[in-house]
């Protein structure tokens, strides 16, 4: 049985609504020119210790199809609305096995949190999605952060044999108002190699 790429993302969540953040600039280009994109107004970038305290608390790690060693995902960058606590988070992780494709990779994550006990709302149906010119897939759900009800809409792309994660959260009461808000960073973003 092939193991799919799998990303622990329940964890992530709540790590992100734990950290303290620094304000964002305008365009965001990580340091490597990978990528771009706009955050929204008001948003406030972590910095890099809340990034890998983020990523220490996650334990980030996917598996490949036909490999048995766990591959470390990067998380690129993250930003949060210090008002509304909404947040998104950009990763990315290397494929090494040209077979992967992204419906297999969706779909395992999405089975996954399906089976996570603080999942209040099965996983929404996968949409397709286009995000920097290339074809992506995503899905929405509802999970139990502490006391609070988080909506989560996941992003799923692959370029230049990686995969690239955004995944944005909010409160469940001010998801719509949140998604809309951070709607740039989905239309702005850029593959830039």
């Amino acid at each position: 049985m092939r193991k799919l790429v799998v990303l622990p993302i329940v964890v992530l969540l709540v790590a992100l609504s734990m950290v303290q953040t620094a304000y964002a600039a305008d365009t965001y280009t990580d340091p490597q020119g990978q990528i771009s994109f706009t955050p929204p107004d008001g948003y406030q970038q972590f910095s890099a210790q809340e990034i890998n305290q983020i990523a220490r608390l996650a334990g980030t790690i996917i598996g490949a199809p036909g490999r048995t060693a766990a591959l470390k995902t990067a998380i690129i960058t993250g930003y949060r609305d210090p008002l509304t606590m909404a947040n998104f988070i950009v990763a990315a992780t290397p494929l090494s096995t040209p077979d992967v494709s992204l419906d297999d990779v969706v779909q395992a994550n999405r089975d996954q949190l399906a089976n996570i006990r603080l999942t209040t709302v099965t996983p929404s149906d996968i949409q397709d999605a286009m995000i920097g010119n290339e074809a992506a897939r995503s899905f929405e759900y509802t999970l139990m952060a502490g006391s609070v009800n988080v909506h989560g809409r996941q992003y799923y792309i692959i370029h230049n044999d990686a995969l690239y994660l955004i995944t944005l959260s909010a409160p469940e009461d001010n998801a719509d108002q949140a998604f809309g808000d951070m709607q740039v960073v989905l239309d702005s973003f850029m593959f830039l190699q």
